[in-house]
């Protein structure tokens, strides 16, 4: 493994992520792997692995179009034996990286083709068949991607099982288990809501829902993570449930632990989504951390 080249390269995630960079690049690098890193710019300290920062792309099509060739500029230049692929744009190149033989894996995330049905950004006559060619498209793949890595069981199902592991997004051990914090009747009338901000993980529902306490339990809601939109950020601040918020932004994951030890409860309110049906939220595992909390 010394001297072994691993190259995962994202046009869509930022260098912090934690799937990408600290379950998996960390725990390759502490194997003996010699790990690059490609995605987008993010301040990351006393890493034990090259990391190439590329810049935040202003919008959807950018990111598609320009981030995707930036990337795959920087990983030929990486030059290493094997690339790791995480984004569904990056599949594009794996041909090309092939050709110039390199074993390439790729990430599924997500069930692409089901999330691809609920893409508000994405005309709702016109779904179903970009889920349709995003379905033809990974099975094209599979004649020329060396592996697979799936986030659950189910996404696996989609790739060949004899090129398919699955890894999936459990929080490493110990990394927010928390033996501290306030009981559980000693805590405020708060819960949290942790990761990624979208109407179909519930965010109008969750703010709405604050109205309606009563308000001698000073409730609060605390969300750490990032409104998908700003649009949709400046929509949900104008209702009334927003007085009763603490949005913190994204936060570091050394922050999410006194987060989760002050909240009496954890939100996972996912819409019935097909992409959302099978799915295993890393949230719902990062609460179930906290031993005192209820989910």
């Amino acid at each position: 493994m010394q001297g072994i080249r691993v190259v995962h390269v994202t046009s869509a995630h930022k260098v912090n992520d934690v799937r990408i960079n600290h379950k998996e690049c960390e725990t390759l690098s502490a194997a003996g792997f010699d790990v690059t890193l490609i995605g987008l710019e993010e301040a990351v300290k006393n890493k034990s692995f090259t990391i190439i920062p590329l810049p935040i792309p202003k919008n959807r099509a950018q990111r598609m179009l320009c981030s995707s060739v930036r990337a795959y500029k920087a990983a030929v230049q990486a030059d290493g034996l094997i690339y790791h692929l995480h984004d569904p744009e990056m599949l594009s190149f794996a041909l090309l990286l092939k050709w110039k033989r390199k074993k390439v894996i790729f990430d599924a995330h997500e069930d692409l083709p089901d999330q691809i049905l609920s893409k508000d950004w994405i005309p709702s006559g016109l779904r179903g068949v970009v889920s349709g060619l995003a379905a033809w498209f990974e099975k094209i793949s599979t004649r020329f991607v060396d592996g697979y890595v799936a986030a659950t069981p189910s996404i696996a199902k989609r790739f060949p099982k004899e090129k398919t592991t699955v890894i999936q997004n459990f929080p490493l051990p110990d990394e927010l288990l928390s033996f501290g914090g306030l009981d559980y009747p000693e805590r405020p009338f708060e819960v949290a809501y942790i990761g990624g901000i979208t109407r179909i993980r519930g965010i109008n529902e969750m703010v709405d829902a604050m109205q309606h306490i009563p308000a001698r339990f000073t409730a609060r809601l605390s969300l750490a993570g990032e409104f998908e939109t700003s649009g949709l950020f400046e929509e949900i601040r104008q209702k009334p449930g927003w007085s009763l918020v603490n949005y913190l932004g994204q936060r570091p994951r050394s922050e999410l632990r006194p987060i989760l030890e002050r909240s009496r409860a954890g939100l996972v309110i996912f819409y019935p989504e097909k992409n959302h049906i099978e799915a295993q939220p890393n949230k719902l595992f990062e609460y179930m951390s906290d031993r005192k909390s209820v989910v």
